[in-house]
């Protein structure tokens, strides 16, 4: 059975109403990153995009759901 690391970004807060071009946009002080230079990095990272939800009030967040598989060791064990 293949079992899923699960990993989410939350990306936001839209400085407009459901204006999502903020993303490439505004600069995180803490990161130095734009939301959509996270989301590269995370998908570098061999993170799979599974799914996008609007989230908060007025939906000015944007929160993004990974999965990643995780060896299964009872699979790896009754190989070769």
């Amino acid at each position: 059975m293949k079992k899923w690391e699960l990993k989410s970004y939350r990306a936001g807060p839209n400085d407009r109403w459901g204006d999502p071009s903020t993303m490439w946009q505004k600069v995180d002080r803490n990161t130095g990153k734009t939301d959509w230079e996270e989301i590269e990095e995370i998908a570098k990272e061999g993170w799979e995009l599974v799914s996008v939800t609007a989230c908060g009030e007025n939906a000015h967040y944007i929160l993004y759901t990974f999965k990643k598989p995780i060896e299964d060791i009872e699979t790896e064990g009754n190989r070769g």
